[in-house]
């Protein structure tokens, strides 16, 4: 069932059990894996972040590029675009295009750590939606901001997006077949988990 709410909405079992099964187990025991430095920047964001006086902790991981529209990539597109269709028909979305889909995987953190929330971003300066799918249960929620992105690539490199100085306008518990779709715009931030593997795919789309 679809939970509709201002900016956002969240799907629980958006894909059968079956297909939730598959893909968890594809992911984890078949996938390749790259490891990142920043599970949220490139290092060239880290770098441009620096030049601007505002470092950024690292918060390391691994990521998979599944699509993009600018590059060839042999990948399991086949197997992750279905959940997007699924999602979109269920809320009555159309769709005119997919930019980009990711796999992001997050091992625990410790619970000691200073801060578990990662830097608050938007995935691109430009009007999108953001899907995000939870291949596992986990903690290390979602947290979407009330805060929003001008457009403008420059005033995403702020030195003011601090999440303790942000509105939050919800909170996402990494749950299992479960799907948030939100404007894009929004500044949004992952959490670090502390007692499991955190496995989501991340679909930037119009």
């Amino acid at each position: 069932m679809a939970k509709i709410l201002d900016d956002f909405i969240i799907i629980d079992d958006v894909i059968s059990n079956t297909y939730q099964d598959e893909l968890e187990n594809y992911l984890h025991q078949y996938q390749q894996w790259w490891f990142q430095s920043d599970i949220t920047f490139s290092d060239q964001h880290l770098k441009d972040l620096k030049e601007i006086g505002q470092p950024v902790e690292h918060r390391p991981g691994w990521g998979s590029m599944v699509y993009d529209p600018q590059k060839s990539y042999g990948s399991i597109n086949h197997l992750v675009t279905p959940i997007l269709y699924n999602a979109i028909d269920l809320i009555n979305i159309k769709l005119d295009d997919i930019g980009l889909i990711r796999c992001f995987m997050s091992a625990p953190a410790s619970k000691y750590s200073t801060k578990l929330i990662d830097k608050p971003h938007v995935d691109k300066p430009i009007p999108h939606y953001v899907c995000l799918y939870y291949v596992n249960d986990s903690d290390g929620d979602t947290i979407i901001f009330k805060k929003k992105a001008d457009g403008e690539l420059e005033n995403i490199l702020q030195k003011d997006i601090d999440p303790d100085k942000l509105d939050i306008l919800t909170t996402v518990t990494p749950k299992k077949g479960r799907c948030v779709i939100f404007d894009g715009l929004h500044y949004h931030a992952s959490t670090q988990p502390t007692k499991n593997i955190r496995t989501i795919v991340n679909f930037n789309f119009t």
